[in-house]
């Protein structure tokens, strides 16, 4: 098989002379090195003269000599194969090996390596080993440090060659869009698409930390396959300064995220903002479950998709009755209406959790809290059945969220976990509902830590009911 890359490359750009020599050579002269080459005959000799002189006399070519500056990441190498180091640098979706750091400022390279299709992993104790569908490069650095760094920037090169950038520019339209929602860091890469919302990677990561109920975090770059035309025109229709004309409409100055914030800062802000919904525009006259449900209702089969964003993130449910039989969400009204931009946003909120002004939790405990306790488990009503069903546990995986306030007796099967099946189970009783049997297959530890979550939200509600009816002295 005939060697994919080659042995040595001579851009134009590093070429300072070229001229005759005999015997059908001739010679290219650049700043660091002087190359001979022989052709086979004298006619192809000249005519390799005419095209470099020509080239060189060009005032349109392009330089192709890279700087430091333009890097990734250089450094020297080893490379297993040949004796000594080599010069290695990163520039975009390629790396360059040169012989030395002279002939890399000099534009002259051993070979540049396409990234597309490659990979990159450690190797030995220094080493790291970059394959691609042709060859594989294994380098050793001169430190463990050094090689970790190498991976990870190899990495974003890799990751870089699998981006669209077609989605990213078509966002960015909207110049609201080129500075993230959150911190006003420019160019943003990543957006949240329920909440319409244009942020960057550090905030992303922030982000993802709500949960999925809150903020459903995708790439513009990695992740094209979700971005259809309407969700872009949804982004473009709205804006970051249109959403953040809710989110913060009441935000004090003094809480105002800086331009540069430590992890806990942006952590706090981002959390205030949309889980607590602290800085959020109120909306007047709405104040019951019911009417924010009837407004969203009217609101979806009107071209504003504003004042629909504005209801759902208050709390009005995206699932709720219409009172039409044929039309029984509101996305089907919006259907009938014909109005895309507000289906595609109600199909990205059909999974969205915030609180409810009328939730089925006791009043004092607080819906916007954080769970103190999840995971999937089995269930079961009966509560005079021996085992759980595995093969129910597809039919019954529970989001469900149980008010304490009725429980009167929380506990385990018998004097402690009762293993059938290697399935453990609890059962929570309550006077409003029949006893619900809970469980869950891999492991006994797994039983005792939900008893203990539960048990522990239980005692802290008991002791402040308590408390709140003993006398104060005035």
């Amino acid at each position: 098989m005939q060697e994919m890359y080659s042995k040595g490359l001579i851009p134009i750009s590093s070429v300072k002379q070229v001229r005759a020599l005999g015997e059908n050579k001739f010679e290219v002269v650049t700043s660091v090195r002087t190359f001979v080459f022989r052709a086979e005959k004298e006619g192809e000799r000249q005519d390799w003269l005419e095209v470099l002189q020509s080239a060189l006399s060009s005032q349109f070519h392009i330089s192709q000599q890279p700087r430091k500056n333009n890097t990734n990441k250089s450094g020297f190498v080893e490379l297993r194969g040949l004796k000594g180091k080599v010069f290695l640098s990163l520039m975009g979706t390629c790396f360059r090996l040169c012989k030395t750091d002279q002939d890399f400022n000099a534009g002259l390279a051993i070979s540049v390596v396409d990234l597309t299709a490659a990979c990159v992993k450690q190797v030995e104790r220094r080493g790291f080993e970059v394959t691609t569908p042709f060859k594989s490069f294994c380098f050793t650095a001169e430190s463990e440090h050094e090689r970790e760094e190498w991976i990870e920037v190899v990495q974003e090169s890799i990751v870089e060659t699998l981006c669209n950038y077609e989605v990213l520019e078509k966002v960015w339209f909207n110049k609201s869009n080129r500075k993230c929602a959150d911190c006003h860091a420019t160019e943003p890469e990543w957006a949240s698409i329920n909440l319409c919302v244009v942020i960057c990677k550090n905030c992303a990561g922030q982000h993802r930390f709500l949960g999925s109920g809150i903020s459903k975090v995708r790439s513009m770059k990695l992740d094209s396959s979700i971005w259809s035309n309407e969700l872009i025109e949804l982004f473009l229709e709205v804006g970051n300064q249109r959403s953040n004309s809710f989110w913060v409409a009441n935000l004090p100055p003094v809480e105002e995220l800086c331009s540069q914030p430590s992890s806990e800062q942006r952590a706090s802000f981002i959390r205030q903002k949309y889980k607590k919904r602290k800085y959020k525009k109120v909306l007047e006259g709405l104040n019951t479950q019911e009417e924010l449900n009837k407004a969203l209702c009217a609101a979806v089969v009107l071209p504003n998709v504003l004042q629909t964003m504005a209801l759902v993130f208050s709390g009005a449910d995206v699932m709720c009755a219409t009172g039409d039989p044929e039309q029984s969400t509101p996305y089907l009204l919006a259907q009938r209406a014909g109005q895309r931009l507000q289906m595609e946003f109600l199909y990205h909120n059909k999974l969205s959790d915030f609180p409810k002004l009328e939730g089925v939790c006791d009043s004092s405990f607080a819906t916007d809290a954080p769970s103190f306790m999840d995971g999937f488990l089995y269930c079961s009503v009966n509560a005079a059945k021996a085992t759980l069903d595995r093969k129910a546990r597809a039919a019954v995986l529970l989001f469900k969220r149980f008010s304490l306030a009725p429980i009167v007796l929380l506990g385990t099967s018998g004097k402690g976990p009762v293993v059938e099946t290697w399935m453990f189970s609890l059962e929570e009783r309550a006077r409003t509902e029949p006893s619900i049997k809970l469980g869950s297959w891999w492991q006994s530890t797994g039983i005792w830590s939900t008893c203990s979550a539960i048990g522990a939200c239980f005692l802290s509600q008991f002791l402040s009911s308590s408390l709140s009816q003993i006398p104060r002295d005035n």
